[in-house]
């Protein structure tokens, strides 16, 4: 999506730049705005399009998870928000926790010390006990 933005932003330039000199260049036609964007299936809206930017407040939250999660890769969404409501003081919903989390692309990994202890064969077979 933002290699079609850019290739409309470079056509806007040429557009604004060239404007002198395609009067005395017939050849050189660039198409509106409006056609590109209908030519690359793109919505015009989109084009203009800013996210807004992240809060202070998720900024110290994702710090936070990223620092607990350096020290226990192992904590999932449900371990994360426990930890950062005892420890860290944070009224923070499971929620917001695992959008932070996918953001930052962090995963809960499964402890390793537990895999394999299980009395259940099928589970030793995959993993080798």
């Amino acid at each position: 999506m933002t290699e079609r933005k850019a290739i409309i932003n470079k056509s806007r330039e040429r557009q604004s730049a060239g404007a002198a000199e395609s009067s005395t260049r017939a050849a050189a036609v660039i198409p509106s705005i409006k056609r590109q964007c209908e030519l690359l299936k793109v919505a015009r809206s989109s084009l203009y399009y800013e996210p807004a930017p992240t809060c202070v407040v998720d900024l110290e939250l994702m710090r936070i998870i990223d620092e607990v999660h350096v020290d226990e890769p192992f904590l999932g969404t449900r371990r994360m928000t426990t930890r950062l409501r005892k420890d860290h003081d944070h009224q923070v919903s499971r929620k917001r926790v695992q959008r932070l989390m996918r953001l930052m692309g962090v995963k809960g990994h499964p402890d390793s010390r537990s895999w394999g202890t299980s009395s259940f064969p099928q589970q030793c077979r995959v993993i080798g006990c």
